[in-house]
């Protein structure tokens, strides 16, 4: 069978993906004209439900 996305749950599972997911959210955030948050207000969030 062929897949065309293969998704991986990174949150700690495989690997600490904090600084990627730190990064993504902040350009998303400025990309809609929100403020960017501090890395530390990112990272409370990294790996809730």
């Amino acid at each position: 069978m062929h897949y065309k996305i293969y998704l991986f749950d990174f949150d700690y599972t495989l690997a600490d993906a904090t600084n990627g997911i730190v990064e993504s959210v902040k350009h998303a955030l400025s990309k809609m004209d929100f403020p960017r948050p501090t890395r530390d207000e990112v990272r409370r969030t990294v790996g809730m439900s």
